[in-house]
Formats: C-alpha cells, sequence, structure tokens
C-alpha cells in the first residue's frame, strides 16, 4: 500500500479513500511493522480485518535472547491493538510452530501461544466469518472465543486448538487436518453434531484417533452435507495408504451423508504440516488391466473401500491413478461402485500418467456397458496432449471431455 499511495496524487488520494485497501494485516516474524500496522489500522477505518499472524519458522542458528525478547514485545503490543478491534475481524489466520534446527519444538513456541492465543479464551468476535489456526501436536490448550463468532461460517484446525461447541453452530466449511495429536472420536463425534448448517467437511491425514476399543457411537445424521474431501498423508511404507483406510472406515461407520454428491480424493503425496511427506509412484502393468481381480498396490484397496461407502456421489476428482483401477473393475462385488457417478475429474497430483495414456478410455467403455454411462470425464492439459489422436476420439464418442490447466 506504501508504493501505490506515492505513485502520485490522485492515486495517494484513492489509497487513503479506499479503506478495504488497507485491511489486510500480517504479522511475521521475519518482518516488524508496528507502525505499518497502527496506519493501517487507522486508514481501514470500519472495514472488516483479515489478520494473518505466520508464526511458523524455525530458529536461526544465531538465536540470541535479546533478539526474541524483543520481537515477544512487539508481539504483545501490536496484539493488544488488534484485540482492541476485535469488533472487526472478518479472518484469523494464525500459524505458531516455532521449531529447533532438528525439528523439535522451541520453548518460544508456547510463549507466541499465550502472546496470540491464550487473550481470546473469553472473546467475541461477532464478524468473524473465517478461522484457520495451526498448531501442531500439543494438548492442554484452553478453548478460545468464549464469548461467541455468530458469524463464523469456515474453520480449519491443524491441531487440538479448542474454540469451543458453540462455534460451530454457524459453520458450514469444516477442515480437520493430522498433525501428530488427533482428536478423540467422541470428541469428533461431539464437534460434527454440533454443526447443523455444515455442507463441506475435509479431512487430511487421519485426524481422528480409532482405537480397537473405539465406543460404539449412534449413527450421526448430517443431511447438508454435499462435498467431502479426503486426503491420505502417504509414507515411504507402502503399507500405510491401506491401513490409513482402514482407519478411516471407522469414522464412516457412525456417519450418514445422504446427500453427498461431490466426493474429493487425494491419495497422492501432498505438502503436509509441518513437513512434506513423499511416496514413489508405482507403474502399472497393462497386461494386468482387465484382470478383474488384480490390485497393482495398497492405495485401490483403499480407493476402492471408500467409494463403497458413497454410493449417492455424482462428482468425483481424484489425483491417484488407482481410481482407474477401481472403477474399471468389479472387485469381488455383484454391484458397480458409483451408480449415480456422472463427472470425473482427473487432477494431476504426482504427475504419474500410464504410459498408454487411455484409462480414461477404459473408464468410460466400462461404465457404459455397465448400464453406469458417464457423462464428462475431464483430465489435466499435460495428459492430455501425451493421449494418441484416436484415443481422443473414442473417447470423445462416449463423454464430453474436459481439459484442466
Amino acid at each position: 500500500m506504501w508504493n501505490v499511495a506515492w505513485v502520485s496524487r490522485r492515486w495517494r488520494a484513492i489509497a487513503l479513500g479506499t479503506p478495504t485497501l488497507w485491511s489486510n494485516i500480517h504479522i511475521s516474524y521475519e518482518a516488524w511493522r508496528e507502525r505499518l500496522i497502527t496506519t493501517q489500522l487507522e486508514r481501514s477505518r470500519d472495514a472488516l480485518l483479515s489478520i494473518t499472524i505466520d508464526l511458523d519458522f524455525e530458529l536461526p542458528k544465531w538465536t540470541q535472547e535479546d533478539h526474541f525478547r524483543d520481537f515477544s514485545q512487539y508481539l504483545e503490543r501490536v496484539m493488544a491493538l488488534l484485540r482492541g478491534q476485535l469488533y472487526r475481524w472478518r479472518s484469523l489466520d494464525v500459524a505458531i510452530n516455532c521449531y529447533t534446527e532438528n525439528g523439535q519444538p522451541s520453548s518460544y513456541d508456547k510463549k507466541y501461544y499465550h502472546i496470540v492465543l491464550r487473550p481470546l479464551r473469553k472473546a467475541t468476535a461477532p464478524a468473524l466469518q473465517s478461522l484457520r489456526i495451526i498448531r501442531a501436536g500439543r494438548r492442554g490448550d484452553e478453548s478460545i472465543f468464549r464469548g461467541g463468532t455468530p458469524s463464523l461460517s469456515t474453520v480449519a484446525l491443524f491441531g487440538t486448538v479448542d474454540i469451543g461447541l458453540p462455534n460451530f453452530l454457524s459453520v458450514t466449511f469444516l477442515v480437520l487436518h493430522e498433525t501428530g495429536t488427533m482428536l478423540l472420536e467422541t470428541d469428533f463425534h461431539r464437534i460434527l453434531a454440533s454443526c447443523p448448517c455444515l455442507t463441506h467437511l475435509s479431512l487430511i491425514g487421519v485426524p481422528v484417533h480409532a482405537p480397537s476399543t473405539a465406543h460404539v457411537l449412534p449413527v450421526l445424521e448430517l443431511p447438508a452435507v454435499v462435498s467431502l474431501s479426503l486426503s491420505a498423508l502417504v509414507s515411504d511404507d507402502a503399507t500405510y495408504p491401506w491401513t490409513y483406510i482402514m482407519r478411516r472406515r471407522y469414522e464412516f461407520d457412525y456417519l450418514s451423508m445422504p446427500n453427498l454428491h461431490t466426493l474429493y480424493l487425494t491419495v497422492s503425496p501432498i505438502e503436509t504440516f509441518p513437513e512434506p511427506c513423499f511416496s514413489p509412484a508405482r507403474p502399472i502393468d497393462p497386461a494386468q488391466l482387465h484382470d478383474p481381480n488384480y490390485f497393482g498396490n495398497p492405495i485401490d484397496y483403499g480407493v476402492h473401500g471408500i467409494l463403497s461407502f458413497f454410493p449417492s456421489i455424482k462428482r468425483l476428482s481424484v489425483d491417484s491413478y488407482s481410481l482407474f483401477h477401481v472403477l474399471i473393475r468389479n472387485v469381488n462385488a455383484s454391484h458397480v461402485l458409483c451408480p449415480q457417478l456422472r463427472t470425473l475429474i482427473w487432477t494431476s497430483g504426482d504427475g504419474y500418467w500410464p504410459e498408454s495414456c487411455d484409462f480414461p478410455l477404459h473408464v468410460a467403455r466400462r461404465r457404459k456397458a455397465d448400464g453406469h454411462p458417464l457423462a464428462e470425464i475431464s483430465i489435466p492439459h499435460e495428459f492430455y496432449e501425451r493421449m494418441d489422436a484416436d484415443v481422443l476420439e473414442q473417447l470423445g464418442d462416449i463423454v464430453k471431455l474436459g481439459i484442466s490447466d
């Protein structure tokens, strides 16, 4: 904003007369800008504020106590200024993950929690619509916003921060992320039961702990949920995706989403918090393409198991070629997976694609032969360019072909 205001007198007048241009506030360890934040609060007037507090960093090797004491004092002053504007908070995005060179949490991590989040225990944020908090593997944090957040619609929790069940009443979009410390199954059930308006649920990793002696919970009806996103954090252990899915099945045993029509599956390696995981793709043997009982890797079983829980979906997005395996084959089953499926979307994911590049054609043919034809298949542009012209022509005769960037 400073640069815009100095382009010309007219630009400066426009910038100063547009409060929303000053409403995005960013705080980080790399940039101490107390003067800028004070100016932004003044010039944003009554505009709602979008606040980002990025304290996700590795302690420098040259760490000095005086330096961090000064930063902590700066953070306390800035947070006091922002809490004075709680009635204007529209979104809050907080990441607290201060770690040492060997990846262990530092003592500053807890200190920053006490400065940033703990003072919000009894806070009321009437205009807060979006809340995203990253705090990995911590227990004992007190619940925040006990005063209420009546406008809150989007919540993403990476860790164990508690925002209190009453704050979920108006939430429509919920994200839960596995970060070393999982929710108890009963707590997960209570959170979802507190979201009568929930329309989208996203589960990343295995954020819910389901022990072998898990409590028998009543089936929870979620009639408003129309889209579900599941992301597996795949490790180098080839059996992990299978284990992940088996643990995931416990969650769906007591969840009912009768109106679910869109499912997003991410089972390829993805960037995770706090560090990425990588798993090599396993090539597919084209000779085994039509073997109805063949599964090339454990992820196939996982995808098949997940899809069998959601027969009502009409739109499916996935980033693993295992999807094509299970949609081509009826594995020991007398019924077709996802009989109402009409739109299939392949995202680039790990960038792997079988050399033949004709899997979409096999899927379209198989679904049509089974009496459950697809209406549209979407594939990434990079794979579209590698497909043979005759394959594209045959595919276009069966379904509408979409190309994504």
